[in-house]
């Protein structure tokens, strides 16, 4: 192959400036193998036809396309973005309707902790017993305690904006608030959460279970013998996305906050 130093892929400090089929090939374009052979002879003439030949594929006709992650991949990858507490990343892995339904179960677990905290009354779990049930009643009071002020979420001022964010964005919240939680309880050295697939059952071409352990401090008693647990992965379209268990919804957005000092 004719130097890739000389048409310009590899810098004159020997640096790599992303070299892929598509990229040589794009340089082989962007000069024309007419221009080529008269600056650097005949011979890179000859390769530049070649490569430029190739070149179509990745850039006249497109590059492929992201490889679409499987089931059981799409797993793994939630797991590897709670592991790098990339809460965003994991919240868009994902099904958009369990998102949807968290956020509106958790929003009423915000209310009786946004009162107490308002009558500056100590907060604690028993007071999930008042939890209001009708969403008008919600929204009521939430708009009611709307300014009581959050500092346990980044990017969010109050308890009026928490309860404004998006499902997607009101979960990677969450998962934020819960890591600190588990954090601020965990003694210096103590073991990190980990997430491990065990294995990944396809129960259809749209549906399967994934089977995981969780290792790690635990803000509630696992359910699940022997700390193994399981979840689904449903496929919409093209693309697969986790339905988790309840496990990830516990504790409650309220006690999360309470237990943080937010409210």
């Amino acid at each position: 192959m004719y130097s890739l130093q000389r048409l310009g892929v590899i810098t004159s400090d020997r640096r790599t400036r992303h070299v892929t089929p598509a990229s040589v090939g794009q340089v082989c374009l962007d000069l024309g193998p007419r221009q080529i052979g008269r600056r650097y002879g005949a011979g890179a003439r000859r390769h530049a036809i070649t490569v430029a030949a190739i070149a179509c594929v990745f850039v006249g006709w497109g590059a492929p396309s992201v490889t679409q992650f499987d089931s059981s991949q799409t797993a793994g990858a939630f797991f590897a973005a709670l592991q790098r507490t990339e809460w965003d990343t994991a919240a868009k892995l994902v099904d958009h309707d369990w998102l949807a339904s968290f956020r509106e179960d958790q929003l009423p677990m915000l209310v009786p902790f946004a009162e107490m905290s308002a009558s500056g009354k100590p907060v604690g779990n028993s007071s999930l017993r008042s939890v209001p049930a009708d969403s008008q009643t919600v929204r009521r009071l939430l708009t009611q305690f709307g300014n009581v002020v959050v500092r346990g979420v980044p990017g969010v001022g109050t308890l009026g904006q928490l309860a404004q964010l998006p499902p997607s964005r009101f979960f990677a919240s969450f998962l934020q608030a819960q890591s600190q939680v588990l954090a601020s309880a965990t003694p210096p050295g103590g073991k990190r959460p980990s997430w491990r697939v065990i294995g990944v059952v396809r129960e259809s071409d749209s549906l399967a279970h994934v089977v995981y352990r969780y290792e790690g401090p635990s803000l509630v008693k696992s359910k699940h013998q022997g700390g193994v647990s399981m979840f689904q992965v449903q496929r919409r379209g093209r693309d697969w996305y986790c339905v988790p268990g309840p496990e990830f919804a516990e504790p409650a957005f309220g006690v999360l906050l309470a237990s943080l000092g937010s409210l």
